[in-house]
């Protein structure tokens, strides 16, 4: 929510009005979050602030993606066959989370400030789907006044998204 005020004040960006209200509807659940938990904890608070800090830093001095501008890959004197065997598992996930913080970091420069901050609410959902349908959790009511209006946010972005297709509208100014 921070960053699409960022984006909304310092950058001026404009919101439509699916955009505007896809802000309540995740609005909604941020605040069912707050109030259910009693309050907001400092670590929420410090990424809160942390990340629109960052990411306004990050396009200020045009820092580009890491490994962006130089090669990641590192030469070894050792022979593959030398090396010790490993467990693919660790190594594959790090990979994983390596190129997923990569994606992370480049969505940033091609997204509008608050367009990128709502799409940091697909994480939290996509992990509660994952949660109810592979694991067999299940939502309890509290659960759902927060999840349930960030779901219903992000299907407006789809919305707004699709519709934008469909009818390309000149950006107002």
């Amino acid at each position: 929510m921070i960053m699409v005020v960022v984006g909304r004040v310092i950058h001026r960006e404009h919101l439509p009005r699916l955009r505007v209200a896809a802000v309540a509807a995740a609005a909604i659940g941020v605040i069912s979050a707050i109030v259910l938990a009693g309050g907001i904890s400092p670590a929420t608070i410090a990424v809160a602030l942390g990340y629109p800090i960052y990411f306004e830093f990050r396009a200020r001095f045009q820092v580009n993606t890491p490994g962006h501008s130089r090669s990641s890959s590192r030469h070894s004197s050792r022979s593959p066959s030398s090396l010790p065997p490993c467990n693919p598992g660790p190594l594959t996930i790090g990979l994983v989370s390596a190129a997923a913080l990569l994606l992370y970091l480049r969505a940033s420069e091609l997204l509008p400030f608050g367009l990128f901050g709502l799409l940091t609410y697909v994480e939290p959902v996509l992990l509660a789907v994952v949660s109810i349908t592979i694991l067999g959790e299940s939502l309890t009511p509290v659960d759902l006044l927060t999840y349930e209006p960030i779901a219903v946010a992000l299907c407006r972005l789809g919305i707004e998204n699709a519709t934008a297709r469909r009818f390309p509208v000149a950006p107002p100014g």
